[in-house]
């Protein structure tokens, strides 16, 4: 499938004196599907290489494959009623198009209050054409059908939006970490909110989601009121694991002292590098065999 049946639709603008409906820096990418016949044919993608003063240089890809690079002329693509030359979808849908007005359309990449443009032409056949510009955005979507003399449908396209366009490797929107957090006396055992004296470990479980990567996750195990023993909030040890991508799972282990828990109330702090992330609450309490004893 040749890609300059699919590139005269996309109405782009660009120059280096002007502010252009949508967004034109260098890296910033459209993607779109392609459907023929109502059925996804392909991946179309539209990168922005350069902006000139009277064109717009674009590196294509369809279905991820590089394709030779385009010049899009500024006269052929700003939004506007009147002959529109090009291609939808690989079928020709040169046509004298009209604004149709404004109006709510929805595709993947979101719903959108659109420009519409409308088009006809009657030359042996029938060929109807519907496109959707949107401030900011550029073209949403856009439509060809093509019908025989008789009204027989002969084919139809469609292009939409699959995500609203950003430079390639701007930053996601932030998302705030998550952490996931429990103690037991195993690395598998159940969650426990009260621990015997008598056991070997206190195991702190975490799972963490959205940090950026080589996050320091560290765990502080505190005393809050243990009696006599130790004073209030005493911090009783520290460990820590470097998560390496966005997202983690593991476990720091605390062995009994030699000489045994002290009973009382504790809890666990979990922090991301210095911020505090999560506070686990925790009892120490004397077991059964120490109380029989």
């Amino acid at each position: 499938m040749k890609l300059h049946l699919f590139v005269l639709f996309f109405c782009l603008a660009a120059t280096a004196q002007a502010n252009w409906p949508f967004p034109t820096a260098p890296g910033t990418q459209w993607r779109y599907t392609l459907n023929r016949d109502g059925k996804p044919s392909a991946t179309l993608s539209l990168t922005v290489v350069s902006a000139g003063t009277d064109a717009l240089a674009i590196d294509p890809t369809l279905d991820g494959v590089h394709q030779p690079p385009v010049e899009v002329k500024v006269a052929d693509l700003l939004p506007r009623a009147g002959n529109f030359a090009g291609k939808i979808g690989g079928l020709d849908a040169a046509v004298d198009q009209v604004d149709a007005g404004e109006e709510e359309v929805e595709v993947t990449a979101g719903k959108f209050r659109a420009q519409h443009f409308h088009g006809e032409r009657f030359r042996g056949r029938r060929t109807v054409t519907d496109r959707w510009f949107v401030p900011d955005v550029g073209w949403v979507k856009e439509t060809a059908t093509q019908r025989s003399p008789t009204g027989q449908l002969l084919a139809r396209a469609s292009l939409e939006l699959l995500a609203v366009p950003k430079p390639i490797g701007t930053a996601p929107e932030s998302v705030a970490p998550e952490v996931e957090a429990s103690v037991s006396t195993s690395s598998a055992g159940d969650p426990l909110s009260v621990i015997p004296d008598d056991a070997l470990q206190i195991v702190t479980r975490w799972r963490v989601q959205h940090v950026a990567p080589k996050t320091q996750l560290r765990a502080i195990w505190i005393a809050e009121a243990t009696g006599e023993v130790a004073p209030g909030n005493f911090k009783v040890d520290e460990a820590a694991s470097e998560i390496p991508g966005k997202d983690g799972v593991g476990a720091l282990t605390l062995s009994r002292p030699p000489d045994g828990w002290a009973t009382g109330h504790y809890r666990v702090e979990l922090y991301l590098n210095d911020k505090l992330a999560k506070s686990i609450p925790l009892t120490i309490a004397a077991s059964p065999r120490t109380t029989s004893n």
